[in-house]
């Protein structure tokens, strides 16, 4: 005997589902809805990945300067390493030449005044219909193109430059225009750093030479009244010769005798070079006279080594073509799916209330 609960539980609820056969016999009566919505939607897809432009990117990988890349810069600073502290040490290192790169390359002041004088960027400028008197557009339009060039550093010892641009062409102009312009923009500041440098560093030498004169001159001055003040003592005591074992400060020096102290303190008025007082004073002068040399004009170096140079791109990076057809056109199935089962629902439901 079965129970009102059990023939609910073994009910068919008609009414509220669909069941597997009823949802296949949905979809194939509604297959020409949902082959019509693919079609539109990958017509549709098509459309945009054929008129939509097309962006094009370029890469380069650099590393760290070899030491061919630095042997400019190498040769016209050995003149000066005998001044070099560890901070102008530091400025020729090749890690720091190449995070120096780096740093440059993604400045967007660098890449302002790159876009100012580069001649792709400007028939870029011609064909959008954008001059540079044109104030805000052009500023809007430069604003986007700032982020169409970047550098990623990959590991520490890698960086990926890239450029994007409209054409295939321009993107590999661009690039390799902003490599060299980046280039010698690192080496125009390190000049600068580097001579900067040098003139701190020669004020802190002549500083240094400043204090060890006037110290030695001091001492010069000490030495020669304890000279003249032991010569006295000996004048009045009739010592002229030098005597032994004459019980005597360490400073008045009068065992002597006062001809030898007269003759001291005759060479030590006449002494003018404090190196003899002080020996340090001439290491100073000669690393002075490093800073008498003129800086090479002509100093050129390579601030990277390339790993792997740029090449014109064999595809475009965007729009993703095959993605957005693939993504359009199973949207499309979707909603031909949904409008064929939200039919079947309606005229299910409309059987059903006209019984």
């Amino acid at each position: 005997m079965t129970t009102p609960t059990q023939d609910k539980t073994n009910l068919n609820p008609q009414k509220e589902e669909i069941d597997l056969r009823d949802f296949i016999e949905a979809i194939w009566q509604g297959k020409i809805t949902i082959v019509t919505t693919i079609l539109l939607f990958g017509l549709a897809a098509l459309l945009y990945v054929t008129t939509a432009q097309q962006w094009w990117v370029s890469r380069a990988t650099i590393t760290a300067p070899t030491v061919s890349d630095m042997a400019k810069l190498t040769q016209g600073v050995s003149q000066y390493h005998s001044v070099f502290d560890a901070e102008l040490e530091s400025l020729t290192s090749q890690d720091k030449l190449l995070e120096r790169y780096l740093t440059t390359f993604n400045a967007n002041d660098n890449k302002r005044e790159f876009f100012e004088e580069s001649k792709a960027f400007s028939r870029i400028l011609e064909l959008a219909g954008v001059s540079k008197t044109d104030g805000k557009k052009y500023r809007v339009f430069l604003q986007e193109w700032l982020g169409r060039i970047s550098a990623n550093k990959k590991s520490a010892y890698f960086i990926v430059l890239s450029t994007e641009s409209n054409s295939d062409e321009s993107s590999l102009e661009i690039l390799n225009e902003y490599i060299n312009f980046t280039n010698k923009k690192v080496n125009q500041n390190l000049r600068i750093d580097l001579e900067s440098g040098l003139k701190i560093r020669q004020i802190e030498l002549l500083k240094k030479l400043e204090e060890r004169e006037a110290i030695a001159a001091q001492k010069l001055e000490i030495e020669i009244a304890n000279a003249e003040l032991a010569l006295m003592i000996t004048d009045e005591a009739k010592i002229l010769r030098p005597v032994e074992n004459l019980n005597s400060w360490e400073i008045i020096r009068i065992d002597l005798g006062a001809d030898a102290l007269r003759a001291k303190v005759k060479v030590l008025k006449s002494m003018k070079d404090l190196t003899i007082v002080d020996s340090y004073i001439s290491e100073l002068t000669t690393k002075l006279e490093v800073f008498e040399r003129q800086y090479p004009k002509d100093l050129f170096f390579s601030s990277f080594a390339y790993i792997e140079k740029a090449d014109v791109p064999i595809s475009s990076h965007k729009p993703k073509r095959m993605f957005i057809v693939g993504l359009s056109i199973l949207l499309g199935f979707s909603i031909g799916l949904v409008i064929v089962l939200v039919r079947s629902c309606m005229r299910k439901y409309r059987k059903t209330n006209s019984l």
